[in-house]
C-alpha cells in the first residue's frame, strides 16, 4: 500500500514537471472553458443552463482521452516496463496510480468550473444529485477508456491517433459543443454508443434506465482491461 501511495504522489507530480500533461489535464480544459463559455452565453442565453456540465464533460473527456493514454503507453513498452519488472514493482500499480491521478486531475478542474461558471458567467447552478452522479460515472468511465487506450497502442504517437477518434466525435455528437437534435437521425443513433451522450442523459434524467448503458459498458471494459494486463504480464 506505500508502494501504491509513492507512486500516486510521484505521478501526480510529474503532470506538473511535464508541459504535455500539464496542458491537457490543466491548462487547455480551463482555457477552452473560459473561451466557449464568453461565445455560447453571447451567441444563446438558454446555455446557462447546461454550460457548468457541458463544459464539466468536455474537461473530462480532455483530461481522459488526451491526456492519459499516452503516460500508460510509456509504461507498457519499452525499457521502462522492464525495469519496473526487474525492481518486482507490480505492473498494476502504477496504471491504477495513473488512473487515479486522472481521477483527481477530472475532479479539480470539475470543482473550479463549478465555482466560478456562476460568478463569471451566470451559469445556472445544476442540481447537486444529477450533477454529481453524472460527473461521477463520466470520470469513471473515461479514465478506464483512457487507460485502455493506453494499454493497447504500441507507441505513444498510436495512443495520441487512436484518442482522437474517441474525442472528436464525443465532443461535436454527444451535444456538448450544440444541441444534438440539430443532427441528423442517423448521426444521432450513432451517437448513443459515446458514454459522453450517457453522462448528459443521467444528468437531464436521473432515472435508472439512463444509469444502464454506462454501467454495462464500464464492466465490459473492465473485463478487457484484466485481459489485455493478463497479456502483457505474460509477453515478458
Amino acid at each position: 500500500m506505500k508502494v501504491l501511495f509513492v507512486n500516486m504522489k510521484s505521478y501526480y507530480l510529474m503532470t506538473f514537471r511535464n508541459p504535455f500533461l500539464l496542458v491537457s489535464h490543466y491548462v487547455l480544459p480551463i482555457a477552452f472553458y473560459l473561451l466557449f463559455s464568453i461565445v455560447l452565453t453571447a451567441i444563446n442565453e438558454t446555455a446557462k443552463s447546461s454550460l457548468i456540465i457541458d463544459m464539466a464533460v468536455f474537461a473530462i473527456l480532455m483530461s481522459s482521452y488526451i491526456g492519459l493514454p499516452g503516460s500508460v503507453t510509456r509504461y507498457v513498452h519499452g525499457d521502462i516496463k522492464k525495469a519496473y519488472c526487474a525492481s518486482r514493482i507490480r505492473l498494476w500499480h502504477v496504471f491504477l496510480s495513473i488512473g487515479i491521478n486522472n481521477i483527481v486531475h477530472c475532479i479539480i478542474v470539475t470543482f473550479v468550473i463549478s465555482a466560478t461558471a456562476p460568478m463569471i458567467f451566470g451559469a445556472t447552478t445544476p442540481n447537486f444529485v444529477s450533477f454529481f452522479l453524472a460527473v461521477s460515472l463520466g470520470i469513471v468511465s473515461s479514465t478506464l477508456i483512457g487507460l485502455l487506450i493506453g494499454m493497447c497502442s504500441k507507441s505513444e504517437s498510436i495512443s495520441i491517433v487512436v484518442s482522437q477518434l474517441f474525442f472528436l466525435p464525443s465532443i461535436f455528437l454527444s451535444g456538448i459543443m450544440f444541441d444534438d437534435s440539430l443532427l441528423p437521425d442517423s448521426i444521432r443513433e450513432i451517437s448513443f454508443i459515446l458514454p459522453a451522450k450517457h453522462i448528459l442523459s443521467i444528468y437531464d434524467n436521473t432515472v435508472m434506465q439512463t444509469f444502464f448503458p454506462l454501467i454495462i459498458l464500464i464492466v465490459i471494459v473492465l473485463l478487457v482491461l484484466f485481459a489485455r494486463y493478463r497479456f502483457i504480464l505474460n509477453q515478458e
